[in-house]
């Protein structure tokens, strides 16, 4: 995992390099969760080199990380905001770290980018509830494979 992060890093990069002539329309703040929802990770990473804040939050106090992490975003986006120094733990307005939200989706791949960047499985959400604890609506093949993600990671 850590060698993919290098390779994206790296790749990232050289984007970001490019990208950072472009010019950006519209509103920073409110097109920046457009792209975020769009999982458009060429735009999130020009974003960041321009100066963006990794850690940014919208009007209802959701940070990108905890959008990407969700039902919209994706992991490449996930990634780029990692990368460009956003932090796994932030918890959103209602009490939820993006850790959370991936389980709640059945992301498993946002799931293993946030736990490799160091995301803390013993953070409770405002019901209480640990990450492995939170229930996803997928099939429950995918459930599994979550649970067993986030019990793996804990048992590291």
């Amino acid at each position: 995992m850590k060698t993919n992060l290098a390779k994206l890093f790296g790749l990232l990069m050289i984007s970001m390099l490019v990208l950072t002539g472009c010019q950006s329309g519209g509103d920073e703040g409110s097109s920046v969760f457009s792209v975020v929802r769009n999982n458009d990770a060429n735009r999130l990473g020009q974003y960041l080199a321009e100066g963006g804040n990794p850690n940014a939050r919208n009007e209802d106090g959701d940070s990108l990380l905890y959008v990407a992490s969700g039902a919209k975003g994706g992991p490449e986006g996930v990634e780029v905001l990692l990368i460009g120094g956003a932090d796994p733990d932030i918890i959103s307005r209602e009490g939820r770290t993006p850790l959370h939200t991936a389980a709640g989706w059945c992301n498993e791949q946002t799931l293993e980018l946030l736990i490799a960047a160091g995301a803390r499985l013993d953070i409770k959400n405002s019901e209480g509830k640990l990450a492995k604890d939170v229930e996803c609506a997928q099939p429950r093949e995918r459930r599994e494979r979550v649970l067993a993600i986030l019990v793996a990671a804990q048992a590291s």
